[in-house]
């Protein structure tokens, strides 16, 4: 599966979906993330430029539409999924570069516990 379908699927699983314009912003800073772990320390410089550019919008407007997914998925979405994600209880709803860096982390994890297993499935 590729980083940006499981990327998609989790959003899906925590309650947003692809009518918000912030939804594929997120797909597209976690992808970025992912790629390049260092590159979540420069979010608004960085990760947020470059999703601008691509969308052919603002930083201003990829931020704010972020925002607004996570608003969405804290108040509406599967709280338990998102403390899960985030490994732990949180307390307050996060800002757009946790909650990027927590996705682009969880992501990671599940990728590499998936080749695990298929190793091992292989080794069988």
């Amino acid at each position: 599966m590729t980083k940006e379908k499981s990327i998609r699927q989790l959003l899906r699983r925590l309650g947003a979906t692809g009518t918000y314009v912030g939804f594929e912003y997120v797909v597209y800073c976690t992808s970025l993330a992912i790629e390049d772990r260092t590159a979540i320390q420069y979010v608004t410089k960085g990760v947020y430029v470059d999703a601008a550019k691509r969308f052919r919008t603002s930083v201003k407007c990829v931020e704010r539409n972020i925002r607004t997914v996570i608003t969405l998925i804290w108040e509406h979405g599967d709280r338990e999924l998102l403390d899960d994600i985030a490994g732990r209880t949180l307390a307050e709803r996060p800002k757009g570069s946790a909650f990027i860096d927590m996705l682009a982390d969880y992501v990671t994890r599940q990728e590499e516990e998936e080749d695990q297993l298929e190793k091992k499935m292989d080794k069988i």
